[in-house]
């Protein structure tokens, strides 16, 4: 798995940066709003589990049903984002147990691996944001040219118009055809990791296994297997296009930087410190919303969250107050949008430049 280099944190804003931030979180303390985030996961997981049964309990209009489905699909979003991707990055529980075993609940609810997802999101994504074709989260097999490094297509033109309609099938696509070519190729787009251990193949079939049984095989003794099918679609549909644009629009905009360095002997030798070359990959949006942090569960203040992953969403809005003032103080560039629907609008104009070779 390649690892990129960045240049040594030695600059005025690099050391203020770890400093001033470092003394924050040693004030607030390591459990300083953690109740939060364990508030969240129960809403979620009451949420998720009574909308779900309710089916089974309520005989719903057809509209009803439509709304009672979307507000699913927005709950499985707030679920990926506040809870498997914060679980990704740093433990909710003190118990690693529970830990573990919400996300194996995550491996049969959306489908798709976690293990997998840490690898892609950690090793990969947060290690190469917007470098080359190393950076995952960009690759598209060539269905949506979201970087400068990967070839242009003709199709690509047209792609400010289709990626909207591609983005929602995006979960689906990763659980039923990546992950099993995760598993048989031993890939990540271009890199390739060590191949996956007998019981890593028994869990993912068999977490895939229970999720057909729970959310299709078992509801469609009930319902009958075409309305089941059409509302399974429609939830995911909503989840997939919620999840992309929640990410995407952070790395793929107007305001940032793609880096084509290619790797020498082995090494990929970055031009910026770690916390710059963030700074110069990544947008905000959102950021004065509290709605918008709760509903991404903070991905909304990415460049934060990229410079310190490991650190609670919660703690995200008093850095970003930081980052700011360090940024403006040392003339580094600071990529910021004021609502999601703006950042939202500017992704569409990123997409129609990159589509005929315009980074």
């Amino acid at each position: 798995m390649l690892k990129a280099n960045y240049a040594p944190a030695r600059s005025e804003f690099d050391v203020e940066l770890k400093n001033r931030v470092s003394d924050y979180l040693q004030e607030v303390g390591a459990d300083y709003y953690d109740f939060r985030s364990k508030a969240v996961v129960f809403y979620l997981v009451f949420s998720l589990v009574s909308l779900y049964s309710s089916f089974y309990i309520i005989d719903y209009s057809f509209w009803q049903t439509v709304f009672v489905l979307s507000v699913l699909g927005i709950h499985l979003i707030m679920a990926g984002t506040s809870i498997l991707h914060e679980l990704t990055h740093q433990d909710l529980f003190k118990s690693k147990i529970v830990n573990k075993v919400i996300l194996r609940i995550f491996d049969c609810l959306l489908c798709f691996s976690t293990v997998q997802y840490r690898l892609r999101h950690l090793k990969i994504h947060h290690s190469l944001t917007n470098v080359g074709e190393f950076d995952y989260d960009l690759d598209t097999n060539g269905a949506i040219r979201l970087s400068p490094s990967f070839a242009l297509k003709p199709v690509h033109r047209f792609q400010k118009f289709y990626a909207f309609f591609l983005y929602p099938i995006g979960i689906l696509h990763i659980a039923w055809v990546e992950d099993i070519k995760r598993l048989l190729t031993s890939s990540v787009g271009v890199q390739s990791h060590e191949r996956w251990q007998v019981r890593d193949w028994l869990w993912l079939f068999a977490s895939k296994g229970i999720h057909f049984f729970i959310f299709l095989y078992m509801p469609a003794q009930n319902f009958g297997w075409t309305p089941v099918l059409k509302s399974y679609v429609f939830v995911f549909l909503i989840c997939g296009l919620g999840i992309s644009l929640i990410f995407q629009v952070s790395h793929v905009n107007s305001k940032v930087e793609y880096y084509n360095d290619q790797p020498e002997d082995g090494k990929l030798e970055l031009p910026y410190s770690w916390y710059r070359h963030q700074l110069r990959t990544t947008a905000n949006y959102g950021t004065d919303s509290f709605l918008t942090l709760l509903l991404t569960g903070g991905v909304n203040f990415q460049i934060e969250h990229h410079m310190f992953p490991q650190v609670s969403y919660w703690h995200l809005p008093h850095i970003n107050k930081i980052v700011k003032d360090l940024s403006e103080k040392h003339s580094e560039p600071y990529a910021e949008f004021s609502t999601w629907l703006k950042a939202i609008q500017d992704h569409y104009t990123a997409l129609g430049r990159l589509g005929v070779d315009k980074p």
